[in-house]
């Protein structure tokens, strides 16, 4: 019996786990068809309904609790990101760990529901802020608060 299997790449990411250093490795993501910064397919990553992804350090394999991810973070050159057209919030998100990150938010809603509080409560556990060397995916159970700048 022949067995498929799903062509990956890897992606480098440093990863903040509750209660522990902070990481650094490599996740698996699906290359699309077409082309789709890393950040976005990290975040897609982040946001499907498994509770555990692998993350590959030094040739092995750790499987982490996506419940337990503070946040991942990519240096913004591998990130690719940018939303051109699509309206940036600045905000100032402060970690459990006392951890403040300010940087902007991709409101991506209608026009009616553009505030920072319509995006903190769509349905996606992790959302991405990007700051002016990092981009960060940021689990949105595991902030203490959030102050919109603008």
């Amino acid at each position: 019996m022949e067995t498929f299997k799903v062509q990956k790449t890897k992606l480098e990411a440093q990863v903040a786990i509750r209660g522990r250093k902070v990481l650094r490795g490599w996740f698996f993501v699906v290359p699309p068809v077409y082309h789709v910064p890393n950040s976005r397919l990290l975040l897609q990553l982040l946001n499907e309904s498994h509770d555990y992804i692998p993350l590959e350090r030094t040739k092995k394999i750790l499987l982490l609790n996506k419940n337990q991810i503070v946040y991942v973070r990519m240096d913004k050159e591998k990130a690719e990101d940018r939303d051109p057209g699509i309206l940036q919030k600045e905000v100032r998100v402060t970690l459990p760990t006392q951890q403040e990150l300010s940087g902007t938010v991709a409101v991506d809603l209608p026009e009616e529901r553009r505030r920072v509080l319509d995006f903190l409560n769509l349905n996606a556990a992790f959302f991405l802020l990007d700051t002016r060397r990092e981009v960060y995916l940021i689990n949105k159970t595991l902030i203490q608060d959030v102050v919109p700048l603008d």
